[in-house]
């Protein structure tokens, strides 16, 4: 049960670490260039905008076309499972 209450906990680390990290990124980039940019939690805006957008299947769409979003963020979730993060 504590093995798998860690692998759930590492899991979502990742997923709401990563955009801050690409915020954290981005601003470290700012200040190189001596530029003003978007604030540390403009990657989860963008976030909140993609997951609100409509999903625009053509009428010809395979079933591989409406599977393979799903395969990819499934692969992505993989990851931190496989790779101990926070032991």
């Amino acid at each position: 049960m504590r093995d798998a209450l860690l692998q759930i906990g590492q899991v979502l680390t990742v997923l709401l670490a990563a955009p801050l990290l690409q915020g954290f990124i981005l601003r470290y980039e700012e200040r190189v260039q001596r530029a003003t940019g978007p604030s540390l939690l403009q990657p989860w805006r963008d976030l909140i905008k993609l997951f609100g957008k409509q999903t625009v299947l053509p009428d010809s769409a395979s079933w591989i076309f409406i599977v393979a979003p799903f395969v990819a963020f499934t692969a992505m979730l993989t990851v931190p499972i496989l790779i101990p993060v926070l032991t």
